[in-house]
């Protein structure tokens, strides 16, 4: 038999293990954009994983996590 291990974010549904996904947290703020001037700005553009991007990418995750999680809602109502 297969042993699963069983993290926090876990749970069972009529009896079967289902897995969360990993939250991917991304730690910059607004303060760390803030203080660069236009010079700095536009280098940190042009690298892929700069600051300025990884703050991007987490504006446009905090956008369309909430939107799909209302479309999954308005689906599963459908779906009944």
């Amino acid at each position: 038999m297969k042993k699963s291990i069983i993290t926090s974010g876990d749970y069972l549904v009529n009896g079967n293990l289902k897995k969360t996904k990993m939250s991917r947290s991304i730690h910059v703020t607004y303060k760390d954009i803030k203080q660069l001037s236009k010079k700095e700005l536009d280098e940190e553009a042009k690298d892929p994983d700069s600051l300025f991007r990884q703050w991007g990418r987490k504006l446009a995750v905090k956008d369309s996590v909430p939107r799909q999680r209302k479309q999954n809602s308005k689906n599963k109502y459908i779906d009944l």
